[in-house]
């Protein structure tokens, strides 16, 4: 029931954090530095405040080869040792590691290849086609390419690679040489996943100055809340949770409509849930609550609020 938090595409972040990267890569450590902090928040958008991020300039995370191979022993030949396969004229920018609280890691490489992105583009799809690994799909347009990966030995690990051409760049003799930028996305999860952590109540978000009563009840907090507008309509959503039953939350809720005018359309059970729609009396809004037991700690009550008004 917990609204959609907001994720960039993969897309986006190829594009950016290549443009940060390219500026960790040149003048001196106090640019650097700027670049991975850059970074480093453009990273953490959407993430959660445990979400670990590292920063290699120029190199490879330390912890690529142990997350590929888990079970590696001290007798493991390093000739059988899993490896993400890249680009051999690849030139390594540098690398980022992710690590989730539920125990994902996603490494970011980024390679910097001397040739038409086409070519690049033909090179990965038959390198990454190979055992360990296998090409799974793929887009190719004029400015971004991608190639989707998974490992052929563990359901756990998966990847895409993007291929994007970049401006030409001048050459040890003078004229000109094709380069193509290429990010390699590598998702792993864990093999055991870590207990889930306690549900902890943030603090409540604060509603937009016009959030429309009498969605706001006493004793509800907002765990998230988004709203739209455009000409002639407004759209909010909101998760607001309480530690009253299901039962009372829904009482609670058809009185207070009631007593703003507004009149019942449907009320219906839904599994476990309760779901109540709501019109205004002029009929120029409508609202609808799905009431539920809150899917991260059972202790509180969810209510997914949904709110349209105007044509």
């Amino acid at each position: 029931m917990r609204a959609a938090s907001f994720t960039l595409t993969l897309t986006a972040a190829a594009l950016l954090l290549s443009l940060m990267l390219g500026a960790c890569g040149g003048g001196d450590e106090g640019d650097a530095a700027q670049g991975h902090l850059l970074s480093e928040r453009f990273l953490r958008v959407g993430e959660e405040l445990e979400t670990e991020i590292e920063a290699f300039d120029g190199a490879l995370p330390p912890t690529l080869s142990e997350a590929l191979n888990p079970e590696r022993t001290a007798e493991t030949l390093d000739e059988d040792l899993v490896a993400l396969p890249v680009h051999p004229d690849g030139v390594l920018l540098g690398s980022y590691r992710v690590r989730r609280s539920d125990g994902v890691n996603t490494f970011i490489l980024f390679y910097d290849v001397e040739g038409d992105d086409r070519g690049v583009e033909a090179a990965l799809r038959e390198q990454l086609d190979q055992s360990p690994w296998q090409v799974i799909g793929g887009q190719s347009t004029g400015s971004l390419s991608w190639v989707s990966f998974q490992s052929t030995v563990s359901g756990n690990v998966d990847g895409q690679a993007a291929i994007t051409p970049l401006p030409p760049a001048e050459s040890e003799d003078g004229g000109t040489r094709t380069l193509a930028s290429v990010a390699y996305f590598l998702n792993i999860q864990p093999a055991v996943p870590p207990d889930p952590r306690p549900f902890v109540l943030p603090p409540s978000r604060e509603p937009p100055a016009d959030f429309p009563l009498p969605f706001l009840l006493e004793g509800m907090e907002i765990l998230d809340v988004a709203w739209l507008t455009q000409p002639g309509t407004t759209f909010y959503q909101a998760t607001l949770l309480s530690t009253e039953s299901s039962f009372d939350v829904a009482e609670r809720y058809r009185q207070a409509f009631e007593a703003a005018g507004w009149e019942v359309q449907e009320d219906r059970a839904v599994g476990f849930a309760t779901v109540v729609s709501f019109a205004s009396e002029d009929g120029t809004a409508v609202a609808q609550l799905t009431i539920d037991a809150f899917e991260e700690d059972d202790a509180y009550t969810a209510v997914l609020v949904q709110f349209q008004e105007g044509s």
